[in-house]
Formats: C-alpha cells, structure tokens, sequence
C-alpha cells in the first residue's frame, strides 16, 4: 500500500479531513484528504516551533503537539517529529482530537519513515 493510500485510510478510521506531512523546508512530502492552499506548508514549521518555544518559555514544558482551533469548529493539530534525523512537520484536520493521537502521530511518522527509507 503506497503511503497516500494509508494516509487516506488513516484519514477515514479517525475521521481526520486532512494529514498533511511537510518537510524542514516547507515542502510537502506527503498528504491525504483535502488538503490546504499550497500557502499553507510553510507557515507549518514556524508555527510548531514558534509554539514550542512559547510553552517552554512560558514554563509549560515541552508540548506532545499543537492545536489551532478554528472557526466554523475544526481543529488544526500540528506535531513535529523525526525522521532520519531530520524534522518532519504533521498536521492533521479533524473536527475533534482523535482518540489514540499520540498512538495516531507515531503512526504516521512510522509510515512517512518508511516511504522515505528512513
């Protein structure tokens, strides 16, 4: 099964609009579901690091992921991650937190590792 097919199907068990995988440039290396603008993939890295520092500064310790609730009552989760040494940004569309997500990340980064070689 190629690696979209797994997403997709990723996508349809969780009930997940979109999984989005975007690599330490910005580009995308993978994806499943309805995906955002082309914009979108390289605002994601800034934007999980950005978080990251905010909750280690601000004395919340290091986050498992980061979320963005949007209007309209979707939420945008966003999870970096390493693959072969390098960063690897997910995100993932959904209209509420998967149950599992952390199981869910790890998942997803195992597969992305995999289509790579990693």
């Amino acid at each position: 099964m190629s690696l979209r097919d797994t997403l997709e199907t990723l996508c349809q068990q969780h009930g997940l609009a979109c999984i989005l995988a975007i690599n330490d440039e910005g580009l995308v290396m993978a994806e499943a579901g309805t995906a955002p603008a082309e914009e979108f993939a390289p605002y994601l890295p800034m934007a999980v690091e950005t978080s990251n520092r905010m909750a280690e500064n601000g004395g919340f310790g290091e986050p498992l992921c980061n979320a963005l609730v949007l209007s309209g009552g979707s939420m945008l989760i966003m999870y970096r991650t390493l693959v072969a040494g390098r960063a690897v940004y997910l995100s993932l569309l959904c209209s509420r937190v998967p149950a599992g997500l952390k199981t869910l990340l790890e998942r997803i980064t195992n597969e992305v590792a995999g289509a790579i070689g990693a």
